[in-house]
């Protein structure tokens, strides 16, 4: 049973767009409407700053 949960945790965890919400955090906005409309972490570098870009990248690679 306890591998039931952690595949469910896995798939809950990754399944949350970080870059996105570091999106509505900082700037309010969806990053996904920006620069070439990707959610991820160079999108984000580049609309919204290196530093929440760093963060995204962190966090993405952090949810692996």
């Amino acid at each position: 049973m306890d591998w039931l949960f952690v595949v469910l945790l896995s798939y809950l965890l990754g399944s949350i767009p970080i870059a996105y919400l570091g999106g509505l955090c900082v700037k309010g906005i969806d990053i996904g409407l920006y620069g070439d409309k990707n959610p991820g972490a160079r999108n984000t570098f580049l609309q919204i700053g290196k530093l929440a870009g760093v963060a995204v990248a962190m966090l993405d690679i952090g949810k692996s």
